[in-house]
């Protein structure tokens, strides 16, 4: 089966695979906050400061959602739409046998070292350790981009900063 062409090291792919191996390991059909929730006791999401914090237009009314359950939710969208997750019931997320074919091959690919986990910037090293066993942390890992989120990136700043790069080889 020819699998699909997701771009594993970024923010889409690395949601996908999260979602992906939160659903095969709990083994069953999960909701959307059982899969957020077994995402989190795992600790497999790398969460910082302003993942925990809600996009703007969440801040009104009751939902105060943080970003990264926002992610997850994005990922299942995206998953579906790829043929990996299932969407014959309302808040049933669970995986296709596409989705196990194409999680057993990344799987593959990162234990045996053919895809790096190291460059994934949103995975904690429990997650990386449960893609490869060997895996250990050094200073070539991937750090994850400053303005991750659009809405507190700070254009000024990073225009200021492009202008101090550029001024360097004049």
């Amino acid at each position: 089966m020819p699998l699909p062409p997701i771009p594993v090291f970024q923010p889409y792919g690395q949601r996908i695979i999260l979602l992906l191996a939160a659903l095969k390991d709990a083994g069953v059909s999960l909701s959307r906050q059982e899969a957020v929730q077994h995402i989190s006791e795992k600790g497999w999401f790398a969460l910082q400061a302003e993942d925990r914090q809600p996009y703007p237009s969440q801040t009104q009314g009751s939902s105060h959602e943080a970003r990264w359950k926002t992610w997850i939710a994005w990922g299942r969208k995206d998953a579906v739409l790829l043929g990996f997750v299932n969407d014959f019931e309302r808040d049933a997320w669970s995986l296709t046998r596409k989705g196990h074919e194409c999680w057993d091959h990344w799987r593959l690919n990162f234990e045996s070292g053919a895809w790096e986990v190291s460059k994934g910037f949103l995975w904690s090293q429990k997650f990386k350790r449960m893609l490869c066993p060997a895996y250990e942390p050094t200073s070539q890992d991937a750090i994850r981009p400053p303005h991750l989120y659009r809405d507190v990136f700070n254009a000024q700043a990073y225009i200021a900063e492009l202008e101090k790069y550029i001024g360097n080889f004049k």
